[in-house]
């Protein structure tokens, strides 16, 4: 499920330019999806309150957005443009499913390492 929401995300950064999807773009966005929903989570210990931020982010979360795609872009060795990647995350407002597929995942996750 993540990959398929981080290929939509990477889509709609890509909309207005004529180059193909990269491959590493979509493995970053499917990494920062998962990163956020875990922190959010961690923070809240509790699976409504971290998609109640999700779906509406505060302040606090929109700077915490801005850490994650700085620290991943970091990771990747991305010169992807930051400010459009935070712009197309906060447009695409995720949905309740979404967000307890990739919290399922996420749990998932942890539980096998």
């Amino acid at each position: 499920m993540n990959k398929e929401l981080a290929q939509e995300f990477a889509e709609n950064y890509y909309e207005d330019e004529p180059s193909a999807l990269d491959p590493i773009t979509i493995l970053m966005i499917a990494g920062l999806l998962v990163n956020l929903i875990r922190l959010a989570y961690d923070c809240y210990k509790d699976q409504n309150k971290a998609i109640n931020v999700m779906q509406k982010p505060s302040l606090l979360a929109r700077m915490v957005l801005v850490r994650e795609i700085r620290k991943v872009c970091k990771e990747y060795k991305s010169n992807i443009n930051q400010k459009k990647l935070k712009e197309v995350i906060l447009n695409r407002k995720l949905t309740r499913e979404e967000l307890l597929s990739l919290l399922s995942e996420n749990e998932l996750n942890d539980q096998n390492q």
